[in-house]
């Protein structure tokens, strides 16, 4: 393989990641949320019973902690998630959907879900599995 063709299959990521985040989003619009902040209320939400916190969603995400922290903000003055400051550890919290981010979890869910479908409905199962197995061995 060329080393253009490395450059451009990276390039080719990276566009396919740019679209696809501004699809996600526009199709987030009518819930009121972003991308990021779907991905936080599914992860809590697929997690209720836990405790969670900012670091676990840091690390589970691939979210740096500046996002994560203002995406929580955001969250928190949007009656989406609250916190409750760890007995022990005063300096840890732990992260909880309000009802209102219980409710509105699974509906951004289903529609990342469907925005997926969409984006991928070209492949075959089989070729979309082979695709992630190769995307897996990619190392950085």
């Amino acid at each position: 393989m060329l080393v253009e063709d490395i450059v451009r299959l990276g390039q080719l990521i990276h566009n396919i990641d740019i679209k696809m985040i501004a699809k996600q989003n526009k199709n987030l619009t009518s819930m009121g949320v972003t991308v990021q902040q779907g991905l936080i209320l599914i992860y809590l939400y697929v997690n209720k019973d836990k405790k969670i916190t900012q670091k676990m969603l840091e690390v589970n995400l691939n979210i740096t902690n500046p996002t994560v922290t203002n995406t929580i903000k955001v969250m928190m003055s949007k009656n989406l998630v609250y916190k409750i400051k760890d007995k022990i550890d005063k300096r840890k919290y732990y992260l909880y959907l309000t009802p209102y981010g219980l409710e509105l979890a699974p509906k951004c869910g289903n529609i990342m879900e469907a925005t997926d479908r969409e984006a991928y409905k070209n492949f075959s199962e089989k070729e979309l599995k082979l695709l992630v197995k190769l995307l897996e061995k990619v190392k950085i």
